[in-house]
C-alpha cells in the first residue's frame, strides 16, 4: 500500500494531462485507499478466482476503459481480464440475465395498496438518516417482490439492440406457443412483438434530429444488423481492413475499353417524388443507398437519394 501510494504521488505531482492504470492479482488487500484517496475506479466486476474478485484494474478514466473477465488459455485458477477501449458490449462473452417486471396495472395496483397500508414507523424509527434510508429501501424491495411477479430473462450477445427483455420473453412464448401447434395464439404474440420492436427503433430515431450523418448510419446499421455481419466479416477477411490494397486490385481488375468521359460527363439523373415521405419510409432508403464518400459536390450520397 506505502509503495502504491508513492508512486501514485509521484504521477499525480506531474502537471499535465495523464492516464492512470493499476492492474494486477491483489489477492486480499484492501485496496480501497484507491478509490478513496487517490479517485480511481475498479472496472472488474465478474469474480476472477472462484467467488471473489482478487484481479482488479483501476483508473482515473472510466471513461477510455473497460475490462471483461475471460477464461484463461494457461493453467491457473485465476481468470484472464481484458482491459480495452473498445465498447464494452463488444469484449462482453456471457449472456445477460435481466429481470422482467410483469407491469400490469392490477399488479401496480397491489404495490400501492401495499404501500399506502404499511407501517412506515419502522422505517422512521431512527435518528440516523442513512438507516432510514437503507430501511426505506429494503421495504420497498419487498413490496416490489411481494405484489409484483418478476421472470428471469436471458438476453444473448448476438442479440439485437432492438430486443428488450419483453420482446425476448415474447419470443420465447411464441416459440412455444408454435411447438404447441397453437398456431393462432402464436401470431397474436407476433403481431405484437412487431408493435413493440417498431416502437423501440421509433425511440431510438426519436432523437436524431440533430445527428451527424456519421450517428445516423451507426444507428440504421444497427437496426438492421449490418454492423454485427460486417464485424463478423472483417474477422473472417483482414485483407478487407486494407481499404488501399482492396482499392488497388479491384482497380487492376476492372476495366472497360469503352469508357468514354463525355458520355459520364452527360449523364443526368431526373427523379420527381409523386407523394409525400414519411418518417417511416426513411430508414429503409437510407439502408439502401451506396454508402460511399463524398464526391467534387461535396454532397453525400444520402442527401442525393431524397
Amino acid at each position: 500500500m506505502s509503495a502504491l501510494s508513492l508512486d501514485l504521488d509521484d504521477i499525480v505531482s506531474q502537471p499535465g494531462d495523464f492516464v492512470i492504470l493499476v492492474a494486477g492479482d491483489f489477492n486480499h488487500l484492501d485496496t480501497c485507499f484507491l478509490e478513496s484517496d487517490y479517485g480511481l475506479i475498479q472496472l472488474v466486476s465478474t469474480a476472477t478466482h472462484g467467488d471473489n474478485i482478487l484481479d482488479k484494474v483501476f483508473t482515473n478514466r472510466p471513461d477510455l476503459y473497460n475490462a471483461c473477465v475471460l477464461k484463461s488459455l494457461i493453467n491457473t485458477k485465476h481468470a484472464a481480464v481484458l482491459v480495452s477501449n473498445e465498447p464494452a458490449k463488444l469484449c462482453s462473452t456471457k449472456r445477460k440475465t435481466a429481470e422482467l417486471w410483469d407491469l400490469r396495472q392490477h399488479n401496480i395496483d397491489r404495490l400501492r395498496f401495499a404501500i399506502g397500508t404499511f407501517d412506515w414507523h419502522y422505517v422512521l424509527n431512527s435518528d440516523n438518516v442513512r438507516d432510514m434510508y437503507d430501511r426505506f429501501l429494503d421495504v420497498i424491495t419487498m413490496l416490489m417482490q411481494k405484489c409484483i411477479p418478476a421472470k428471469k430473462v436471458t438476453l444473448g450477445i448476438k442479440d439485437p439492440p432492438f430486443i428488450t427483455p419483453l420482446i425476448k420473453h415474447l419470443l420465447n412464448k411464441r416459440r412455444k406457443l408454435r411447438r404447441q401447434g397453437r398456431v393462432d395464439d402464436a401470431n397474436i404474440v407476433a403481431e405484437r412483438i412487431n408493435n413493440l420492436i417498431s416502437e423501440v427503433n421509433k425511440n431510438s430515431l426519436s432523437n436524431l434530429t440533430d445527428a451527424s450523418p456519421k450517428e445516423l448510419w451507426r444507428v440504421v446499421k444497427d437496426i438492421s444488423g449490418t454492423t454485427r455481419l460486417n464485424s463478423k466479416f472483417a474477422l473472417l477477411h483482414p485483407l478487407l481492413k486494407d481499404t488501399d490494397t482492396v482499392n488497388a486490385f479491384f482497380a487492376n481488375i476492372s476495366t472497360n475499353l469503352n469508357y468514354n468521359r463525355d458520355v459520364v460527363n452527360a449523364f443526368s439523373l431526373h427523379t420527381e417524388f409523386n407523394s409525400i415521405l414519411f418518417n417511416y419510409e426513411i430508414e429503409p432508403i437510407l439502408r439502401r443507398v451506396k454508402r460511399t464518400t463524398r464526391g467534387f459536390d461535396g454532397l453525400d450520397d444520402c442527401s442525393m437519394a431524397f
